[in-house]
């Protein structure tokens, strides 16, 4: 996932779009010809600190949470790991913490349930009790080409798009065709 910095417009992208660990530039910009922004990767390196707005933001939906389901997490790394204990430990409305992982976990015996077992597995179980349909996820990308006249002829332009029909840059520049 890429995030413009300037306008907050989030590309999905199905191959690695960081070049720099720490700085996280992608090397590319936002495709918004009225933005331009430069795009970061949205991915939390070993080390770095959680958003402070989307941590605050956990801590406080935690504390209204009837129920949080940590699901596939060691629940080792903080302060991530205190969002499902503040849940699990709380004595006042108490909620219930579910935690779905195939290995223990130091918070297994604040939870009012463990199950271990694969994710996925325990994803599709429950989508079908709730009678909810699980989407495949289909990757759509289109080839927008445009054409202008120029002085000598007609000008091709070739540019990647989504299904929407929005600009995205997944084709490499290589070069000009005289």
């Amino acid at each position: 996932m890429e995030r413009c910095k300037k306008c907050g417009h989030e590309y999905l992208r199905d191959f690695k779009c960081s070049r720099s660990k720490m700085k996280h530039l992608t090397g590319r910009n936002c495709d918004n010809p009225k933005c331009g922004g430069t795009l970061r990767d949205t991915i939390i390196n070993f080390g770095e600190s959680l958003p402070d707005d989307e941590l605050e933001g956990s801590f406080e939906q935690a504390a209204l949470a009837d129920l949080c389901v940590a699901f596939g997490s060691s629940l080792t790394v903080t302060p991530a790991a205190d969002i499902p204990e503040e849940v699990g430990k709380r004595k006042k409305n108490p909620g219930n913490l579910v935690i779905v992982n195939l290995q223990t976990t130091p918070l297994d015996g604040v939870a009012s349930l463990r199950i271990f077992a694969k994710c996925d597995d325990v994803s599709e179980m429950l989508a079908k009790k709730l009678s909810v349909e699980i989407p495949s996820f289909h990757l759509h990308r289109r080839l927008l080409v445009t054409s202008e006249p120029t002085g000598k002829g007609q000008r091709v332009k070739v540019a990647g798009g989504d299904s929407e029909g929005h600009p995205m840059s997944y084709l490499k520049q290589e070069g000009q065709l005289r």
